[in-house]
């Protein structure tokens, strides 16, 4: 397609101009090969993500018991005369991974990891537990006082 001198646009009547706009639009979509914009804007935000997330691999959740068989596994790898850093990449994980870990399960053993989930999890049952009477207590305080 030719495109007219730019100083004799205003010469055009609306719909040739409507017509060569339309051409233009046309050429630049198939050099670009772009989609239409989608209807809904905040969908374009999530294709955005989920293309961003599909170079990544799915993250790996270890069982504390594993974790402290990999911890475990890189004490014996260090005293074997290996680096810190070498044992790390040997058993999969990254460094930062590693020193929370340890931080976490420093020195416990298996049974001693299982039975700190198990209390955790207690402890938030019962923190959920305390948090929903004391709701309770509060709501019938109001009604007693007839503030409501």
């Amino acid at each position: 397609m030719s495109k007219p001198p730019s100083h004799a646009l205003h010469d055009l009547s609306n719909t040739e101009l409507k017509n060569l706009v339309l051409d233009l639009f046309g050429e630049v979509a198939a050099l670009k090969q772009i989609d239409p914009p989608p209807l809904k804007w905040s969908a374009l935000r999530y294709a955005f993500l989920a293309a961003w997330r599909t170079d990544w691999m799915p993250r790996k959740r270890y069982k504390p018991e594993e974790i402290v068989a990999k911890l475990r596994q890189v004490d014996v790898l260090t005293s074997q005369g290996q680096s810190v850093a070498d044992a790390i990449r040997a058993i999969g994980v990254s460094e930062v991974t590693y020193y929370r870990w340890r931080q976490e399960f420093g020195g416990l053993k298996s049974d001693q990891v299982k039975r700190l989930k198990d209390l955790e999890t207690e402890n938030t049952r019962l923190r959920r537990v305390v948090s929903d009477l004391t709701l309770d207590k509060l709501i019938l305080q109001e009604a007693a006082r007839g503030n409501f």
